[in-house]
């Protein structure tokens, strides 16, 4: 095993005795062979009722703003989720409440017949029962009581207990260190360690083969000396919707990469060719199951982490509203060793790429619905040092996700004046290409290789935006002294001129600044001994070059 799996959980009973335990309906009973965790669990019966079981006299613990992980098996029919099924019991002595977390309809994080049923007490069920006292009343700072519920619809056979809780957590998730460059760590060995026995800890596991769901954060390497080598492609890493209610600001999901005075390589994927042109192969899809209520976060931004390579990445749902940017990459000196190929961004809030170097990457439909202002945010932040080409910005369109009432999403916010080049950067489908959002000054982009900017919004007072992005069309075959005027077409009329000469060479270059629409022209070529021509076309994207081939007027007679 080379990783090193740690939970940033703390224990709270491990149902390994029945002291201090008590029941609603029965008196719990200790089982030795059932158990998810250990050497035991607890268990009661149930025939057509509700009944809870829970450890007393805890404490106090102080459960705000955290998440509570509880195993629990049923041995008997239960009802769905919302006649409350599964359930956690949270009490402070007073006030004692089983709160609705699932059912045979939603059973949750399964791993064989147990369930690892989870609440976010920051944002607690709604629908609960009460065993005592007052939901309204109940203090989380002051709990004395944790616990497990069971409503059976089925009557029980025998005289044997049919409903079991076992291990109870409360906390965040798993933290993971170890590996070598010959021995790297994998998902595989993390979920081993999470289904083993000994542990239990109920955040991550095997959905198919190469498929993961988790339910709690995932930390890669730590803060501390140790040293973390962790390599993996070919996998669907899913964040499971059934933590009741954790669209909390101060509960949010994290997937992280930190490092301290050991070393950190965090590497997903293959790399495919090399340079501006990579992009990447086998890579992983971190997936949020349900990224308008699930928050979730990537947060890479340590300035001690050696290597963090991502090659053919694929993030989807990676959003927190509540904070100014949901994906962080590291905007220490340490980002310039990292690498980004291939990546897709979607449906995230914004992304913060520090010196990280990214190529070929594509931001799309970006979540976040509070940018500048009340102003819709962008998919990118453009910070010092960026270091990002040949990328795309797509569909980033608040209105098509959150409804109408808003000012428009974004591919790339400009927080600052000053002038910027942009390269290979092609925009296609958002609200607004670019969000100028500095309180003053002027954004200058310089677009080149085919950069296609077109559109833009100012969002907090900046004078104003000036898209340079020079594209050519060159005429060729010219007969030398040929006057050449190029017009706005209006309706098939000439409109205002916007490039000419009054006597060419056998080339003439019609330079035009491209806004992300192709622009209709007329073209007229005028010399004294050839035919008059009138040319309409459109002038592209990208450079080109167009044979002019003039016809000698032969009626024409110059004394």
């Amino acid at each position: 095993m080379a990783v090193t799996v740690t939970a940033d959980l703390t224990p709270i009973d491990d149902a390994e005795a029945t002291t201090n335990w008590t029941s609603d309906t029965d008196s719990p009973a200790q089982n030795t062979s059932l158990q998810r965790e250990g050497n035991a669990c607890n268990g009661f019966q149930l025939s057509n009722e509700a009944g809870h079981i829970y450890r007393q006299n805890l404490g106090p613990l102080d459960l705000r703003n955290t998440r509570v992980y509880v195993w629990l098996r049923a041995g008997i029919a239960i009802g769905t989720k919302a006649q409350g099924g599964y359930r956690i019991v949270l009490g402070d002595g007073t006030n004692i409440i089983g709160y609705y977390t699932g059912g045979s309809n939603e059973p949750g994080f399964t791993f064989g017949a147990w369930v690892c049923q989870v609440i976010d007490t920051a944002n607690l069920p709604t629908a609960f029962a009460t065993i005592a006292g007052s939901e309204t009343n109940l203090n989380l700072a002051q709990i004395t009581e944790v616990g497990g519920g069971f409503i059976a619809v089925a009557k029980a056979v025998g005289n044997v207990d049919n409903c079991f809780i076992d291990i109870m957590r409360y906390g965040k998730g798993l933290v993971v260190t170890g590996g070598t460059s010959g021995d790297p760590g994998a998902f595989t060995e993390i979920i081993a360690e999470d289904e083993d026995s000994t542990n239990a800890y109920g955040i991550i596991r095997t959905l198919e083969a190469g498929v993961y769901g988790f339910q709690g954060d995932l930390t890669f390497g730590a803060t501390g000396s140790s040293s973390t080598y962790f390599r993996d492609d070919d996998a669907v890493v899913v964040l499971e919707n059934h933590v009741h209610a954790s669209g909390s600001s101060t509960t949010p999901f994290q997937l992280a990469v930190y490092g301290g005075s050991g070393t950190t390589h965090f590497e997903l994927g293959i790399p495919v060719a090399s340079g501006d042109d990579q992009i990447g192969r086998n890579g992983v899809l971190w997936r949020n199951s349900n990224p308008l209520f699930n928050r979730l976060s990537w947060v890479a931004d340590s300035p001690h982490v050696e290597d963090i390579l991502l090659y053919g990445m694929n993030l989807i749902g990676a959003y927190d509203p509540a904070k100014p940017e949901s994906v962080l990459f590291s905007p220490f000196a340490n980002g310039a060793d990292h690498r980004l190929s291939g990546v897709i961004f979607d449906r995230c809030g914004q992304v913060s790429l520090g010196q990280v170097v990214a190529r070929n990457c594509t931001f799309q439909s970006t979540l976040q619905g509070t940018g500048t202002l009340g102003y819709g945010a962008s998919a990118l932040l453009w910070a010092d040092n960026i270091d990002l080409k040949n990328s795309s910005f797509i569909a980033n369109q608040f209105e098509s996700i959150f409804g109408e009432g808003v000012s428009g999403s974004h591919g790339i916010e400009h927080p600052a004046s000053g002038t910027f080049q942009y390269v290979g950067l092609t925009f296609a489908s958002n609200d607004y290409d670019l969000e100028f959002s500095a309180p003053t000054g002027t954004l200058t982009i310089q677009a080149t290789q085919g950069s296609n900017p077109g559109t833009y919004q100012i969002t907090r007072g900046g004078v104003s935006v000036d898209i340079q992005n020079n594209k050519t069309l060159t005429l060729t075959g010219l007969q030398t002294d040929s006057e050449v005027r190029v017009y706005n077409n209006v309706g098939g009329e000439a409109g205002s001129a916007i490039a000419g000469t009054e006597s060419s060479g056998t080339t003439f270059d019609i330079v035009y600044n491209y806004l992300g629409s192709d622009i209709p022209v007329i073209i007229v070529i005028h010399h004294l001994d050839y035919i008059y021509q009138r040319l309409f076309l459109s002038l592209g994207d990208s450079d080109a070059s167009l044979p002019i081939v003039q016809q000698g007027d032969r009626v024409y007679d110059n004394p």
